[in-house]
């Protein structure tokens, strides 16, 4: 017969594993969920810069096209200072994030 303390320790393990296991599968399911979110400056923390979306491959990217584009700088700005140039290099990283597509201004 077992004592107390075996039993405690051996329940105790059971229920370590299997909370791990549960909070494991949690984490698996929330990195699918957001799979495509490109949620940092650089995709992730870890500035991965890297999409695993696989809706555009080999056979199908000649048939990008834009769908949107903006100005790099906001009409407002432009009217009141008509003379202002921008320079070719301006560039932004948008973050995407729960289907809202955010860009600096």
């Amino acid at each position: 017969m077992k004592s107390f303390q075996e039993n405690h320790f051996a329940s105790f393990g059971t229920r370590s594993l299997t909370s791990t296991l549960i909070y494991c599968g949690l984490l698996t399911l929330a990195s699918v969920s957001h799979a495509q979110e490109w949620t940092y400056w650089g995709g992730n923390k870890a500035f991965n810069r890297y999409s695993p979306a696989d809706h555009i491959d080999a056979g199908n990217v000649q048939q990008l096209e834009i769908v949107w584009q903006r100005s790099a700088i906001d009409e407002s700005i432009t009217s009141a200072f008509p003379r202002l140039r921008v320079s070719g290099t301006l560039r932004g990283t948008p973050i995407y994030l729960d289907g809202v597509l955010y860009a600096s201004n």
